[in-house]
């Protein structure tokens, strides 16, 4: 269920924000962020709970990680009027990214784990650590899934970007120094590399 932490640390993990990271040389699942979710209507994403509460933000952000374990991540970031955010990072298997259910845990996310969080500005954080999460990509980087927890269940729908970061070596490059985690990566926008040619067909 969803319980209170004073203490807890919700990293909503995958990117830096996303205007950040587009220009970043060295991200990697430690340095992790989605993008700071607008309010106005037209939103890239939309999160409605079983009770009517809509949440609104920018798109889902699914991180795909050439040597890293889980091979991807995916993050939403919503919110609603009343200033409640909600929070989800996925952690996946390379054949999850198009389609997947993971299990919510209470724990940074591995492959086929996730976090949910729901937090208002200033006060502690309600995490859900039972329960899953499901979604399914489509056409037009579009993508849609439901939250499951005992506390109720969440549709979302909106849209999705997709990320893929490599070792220097995988686009011809030198390295420059460690990147974070201890282990530096380029964005390789383009889809260039061998790893990333397997997942552009998602762009």
């Amino acid at each position: 269920m969803l319980n209170r932490s004073l203490d807890f640390s919700f990293k909503a993990g995958a990117v830096l924000a996303l205007a950040s990271a587009l220009g970043c040389s060295d991200a990697g699942p430690q340095a992790a962020g989605s993008p700071e979710p607008p309010t106005s209507s037209g939103a890239a994403m939309i999160l409605t709970t079983d009770d009517g509460t809509r949440f609104e933000g920018g798109p889902m952000v699914i991180s795909v990680y050439e040597g890293s374990s889980p091979t991807a991540q995916a993050t939403l970031n919503v919110r609603a009027p009343d200033g409640r955010v909600y929070s989800a990072t996925l952690g996946l298997a390379r054949e999850q990214i198009a389609r997947a259910s993971v299990d919510l845990k209470r724990r940074p996310p591995s492959e086929g784990t996730g976090i949910v969080s729901v937090r208002l500005d200033k006060e502690a954080l309600q995490i859900a650590d039972a329960g899953s999460v499901s979604f399914s990509l489509g056409s037009a980087r579009t993508v849609s899934g439901t939250v499951r927890t005992p506390d109720g269940t969440a549709e979302f729908s909106g849209k999705y970007v997709l990320m893929c970061w490599v070792p220097p070596k995988s686009l011809g490059k030198a390295e420059n120094g460690t990147g974070s985690g201890g282990v530096e990566r380029l964005q390789d926008g383009d889809f260039e590399s061998p790893f990333c040619k397997q997942v552009a067909h998602l762009r």
